[in-house]
């Protein structure tokens, strides 16, 4: 059984009669919409922000709070709001932690949290390539051991990821369009 937004609307919002309801329900409509709609399963931008683009991605960013950080390209805002539609599960999600040190700096790639032990979390910060990495962990640090976004009862590390060397073997398949040197370019 599939929940449409116009019947989570009507269910869930009942206009009364009071000059508040009719001046708040409008506006409270159409955030409860668009939000079913952003998070429908198919995608956590609902698809509307595997296509948005420029000013459509901030207005995005803006219903979810995220505002667009200064030089942010689209790819990785993109990323970013993903993770903070899939933080919006609770404050200790994983997606939480990743979006708030994503927040922290351009500099910051990515991130990647973990749970190495029952009541712990580990972050891992991996910084653009040209970056000062220290700057990047510090930014990210200081954003997710701020007072206001910390989750209370969790013992939280914080460190740079390290890039390691993986064994790959893979058979490669020519096919008649592909270049002759493609071996080179793996």
């Amino acid at each position: 059984h599939r929940v449409t937004a116009g019947r989570l609307v009507d269910d869930l919002l009942t206009p009364g009669d009071g000059p508040v309801e009719a001046a708040v329900l409008p506006a409270v409509e159409f955030r409860v919409v668009l939000v079913h709609v952003l998070r429908d399963r198919r995608s956590e931008l609902g698809g509307l922000g595997d296509v948005a683009a420029g000013g459509d991605l901030v207005h995005l960013g803006d219903l979810y709070g995220a505002p667009r950080i200064q030089g942010e390209t689209d790819d990785r805002y993109r990323t970013r709001l993903r993770l903070v539609v899939r933080a919006l599960a609770g404050n200790g999600t994983a997606e939480a932690y990743e979006a708030r040190a994503m927040a922290a700096s351009l500099d910051v790639r990515a991130a990647k949290a973990t749970q190495p032990a029952p009541g712990t979390v580990l972050v891992l910060v991996w910084p653009r390539a040209g970056a000062d990495a220290a700057a990047a962990l510090n930014a990210a640090a200081a954003a997710l051991q701020d007072p206001a976004a910390r989750v209370m009862g969790v013992v939280l590390s914080i460190a740079l990821a390290r890039p390691r060397a993986i064994d790959v073997r893979a058979v490669v398949v020519r096919e008649p369009g592909a270049p002759v040197d493609l071996a080179a370019q793996l």
